[in-house]
């Protein structure tokens, strides 16, 4: 089991090293002052000088189930921040790259099981999590005017969605753009039709079916020009070259998790990368995707909160061990100076380590 430890004070480092001595992988996240024990530890577990950002599942968002246990089965995601110095230990960077990560950068690595041993508050997004390099990205891409020939990107969620693919499209017609759209969940825009007025319905339905049509015509004209070049002699067909699809002007991604959206300076664009959510495909049969926008449309709500967990089911100031979110523990008390500070640590820590062992049973 791979376990992340939040915080670093001398109680998470004892914590650390018991979880190694029943072979568990630990990797802690400091957050303060170096203990004489790290040099030890470091024999045992993994220390990072990486102050833990935000916490979340890779995919699914507060409450969401895939089935009955698939909020244990989708690992924990731990963003933390790096410096520009450790990745210049790497390799050199140029002025650009140093420009484009400006202070620091971000990155992430998945885990089993999650312990959060401070009360550290650090901005995140609700309902999902922030992406990677999010909150980096520079105000005119959501603001400014589309541009004709440029890429747009449009998170679409619910009803907010809609009128806004809804605006893009009217623009589209207007001056030429690619359009990409990105859904958190599986069906699109066909989960939102049961709530739309009727018409706001029938408007989105015209749209669907135009592009439906438009797509047929395209394709159409693509198998007829093919053809034709197929009958060309095979020395005007070198020349020629074969035809090639036309792009699309819109393209649906449903189902999608975004992990990055990196603003890259010497480009002027913002890189998106994301995978399906599906959990019926196996991880090593998703693909990675990326695509670069000029502008991006948020057509769901961004509802901002302060904690680190914001995206998990969990208080973070909550004294309890063990959380709404299977997997996720607290081990800390509000009150450090209480008389009863290292019995409550105590308690946190078998009640930590008897639902350990509960979760990888083999009868469980």
């Amino acid at each position: 089991m791979k376990i992340a430890i939040l915080g670093s004070d001398i109680h998470a480092l004892q914590l650390a090293e018991k979880l190694a001595d029943i072979q568990a992988y630990v990797v802690v996240f400091k957050d303060g002052p170096t203990h004489k024990s790290e040099d030890y530890l470091r024999e045992k577990v993994i220390i990072k000088p990486n102050k833990a950002l935000r916490v979340g599942k890779r995919y699914l968002r507060p409450g969401e189930l895939k089935n009955a246990s698939s909020r244990f089965a989708d690992l924990f995601r731990v963003v933390f921040e790096v410096s520009i110095d450790q990745i210049q230990e790497m390799g050199s960077l140029t002025e650009d790259m140093k420009a484009s990560l400006n202070k620091s950068y971000q990155s992430f690595e998945d885990f089993d099981l999650v312990i959060n041993t401070t009360k550290t508050k650090m901005p995140t997004m609700a309902p999902a999590m922030m992406a990677i390099g999010e909150e980096d990205i520079p105000s005119e891409f959501f603001t400014k005017e589309i541009s004709p020939h440029e890429n747009v990107t449009l998170f679409a969620q619910g009803i907010k969605g809609v009128r806004e693919f809804l605006e893009l499209r009217t623009q589209q017609k207007e001056k030429p753009f690619s359009l990409d759209i990105l859904f958190e969940d599986d069906d699109g825009f066909q989960g939102v039709l049961g709530s739309l007025i009727p018409t706001l319905k029938e408007e989105l339905l015209k749209e669907l079916d135009q592009l439906k049509n438009e797509d047929l015509e395209r394709e159409k004209h693509y198998q007829d020009r093919l053809h034709e070049w197929d009958q060309m002699d095979d020395f005007v067909k070198a020349k020629l070259g074969k035809p090639q699809k036309e792009e699309n002007p819109v393209n649906f991604f449903p189902g999608v998790s975004v992990s990055s959206a990196n603003y890259i300076a010497d480009q002027n664009k913002v890189f998106i990368s994301f995978l399906s959510n599906d959990f019926s495909i196996d991880e090593d049969q998703k693909k990675l995707k990326t695509i670069g926008t000029d502008r991006i449309v948020l057509g769901k709500e961004k509802n901002v909160s302060y904690d680190l967990v914001s995206a998990l089911e969990v208080n973070p100031l909550d004294e309890r061990p063990i959380s709404q979110e299977v997997g996720y523990f607290n081990y800390f008390a509000k009150d450090t100076f209480a008389l009863d500070y290292l019995a409550h640590l105590k308690k946190q820590e078998e009640q930590i380590f008897n639902e350990i062992y509960r979760l990888f049973s083999p009868n469980n």
